[in-house]
């Protein structure tokens, strides 16, 4: 019995958490961000998401392979993370080369250091991608009363292309 129960534990947790970076995936993500706003609605809270994209990151994993390009994402996960404080943001992981990183009014006092900090990860990058003319996206975008998730990432997008390098 226990085995069947660790089995179903180990095919529930490969569903929702990426095996590349650890991190929850997109369904885990659009769970978390309705209970968000929903939260920050209710308790009238602030609430941030931030999008962040690779771009043109299929090129690096065509050109110089996909244990190269696995690399790279894990150690830009490990940047991402140090420029989060602790329990202050929770990143997810929504395709290939691109995550969110989704902030409460908890971090509210930490939120425009984060902000900065990508920005400054997106223009020095890059010491990790620059190498192979590859780069960060980073877009921000605040809840306000009448927005939905879906509202609140097309922003969040919105910003990070208006952001985007070329």
């Amino acid at each position: 019995k226990k085995v069947i129960e660790k089995l179903k534990e180990e095919i529930i947790h490969s569903k929702e958490f990426d095996s590349l970076t650890g991190l929850p995936m997109r369904a885990r993500f659009d769970e978390n961000l309705d209970v968000a706003i929903q939260k920050a609605k209710d308790q009238e809270i602030n609430l941030h998401l931030t999008c962040i994209d690779i771009d043109h990151f299929k090129s690096v994993n065509e050109n110089y392979g996909s244990e190269l390009g696995d690399e790279i994402l894990r150690k830009l996960v490990q940047s991402i993370k140090s420029i989060v404080p602790n329990k202050s943001g929770r990143l997810y992981r929504l395709g290939g080369d691109s995550f969110a990183l989704l902030f409460s009014e908890e971090a509210e006092k930490d939120v425009q250091g984060m902000i900065s900090s990508l920005v400054t990860l997106n223009a020095s990058g890059d010491k990790l991608l620059k190498s192979y003319q590859s780069h960060v996206s980073v877009g921000t975008a605040k809840l306000t009363p009448n927005m939905s998730g879906r509202d609140l990432w097309l922003k969040a997008v919105e910003d990070m292309r208006n952001n985007r390098k070329t």
